[in-house]
């Protein structure tokens, strides 16, 4: 507090100087209040700060953690569309076989045909 010495004044009471150093007491009093506040509000606005950041940061490993289970995710479903490619082959495969056996049963049908004419 910038309070100028106080020179008391012969003219004045006691009383009226002892009023004027309590005022100039107290308002040294309340600018160290003030300041004292400021400092605490910047320090609970700091925490905050520091708060939200760390939160920021648990978030951001959050997101690398789901980054990273996407990233198998799309592994699996990549190693399912291999899967799903081999079963449509084997698919194919066995309709080939079918097919080529539906041809072979045509034949003996025809050879069965073939026989009991000749009979």
């Amino acid at each position: 507090g910038g309070s100028a010495p106080i020179d008391p004044d012969p003219s004045q009471s006691a009383a009226t100087v002892m009023d004027r150093i309590g005022q100039e007491l107290i308002g040294d009093h309340l600018e160290t209040i003030q300041k004292m506040q400021t400092y605490l509000d910047q320090k609970h606005s700091d925490e905050k700060e520091a708060s939200k950041m760390r939160e920021d940061m648990r978030l951001n490993d959050g997101m690398i953690g789901l980054k990273g289970e996407v990233g198998d995710l799309k592994g699996e479903v990549g190693e399912l569309k291999g899967e799903m490619k081999d079963l449509k082959g084997e698919a194919t495969d066995i309709k080939r076989r079918l097919t080529g056996l539906q041809e072979e049963m045509s034949d003996v049908r025809d050879d069965v045909r073939a026989i009991l004419a000749a009979l």
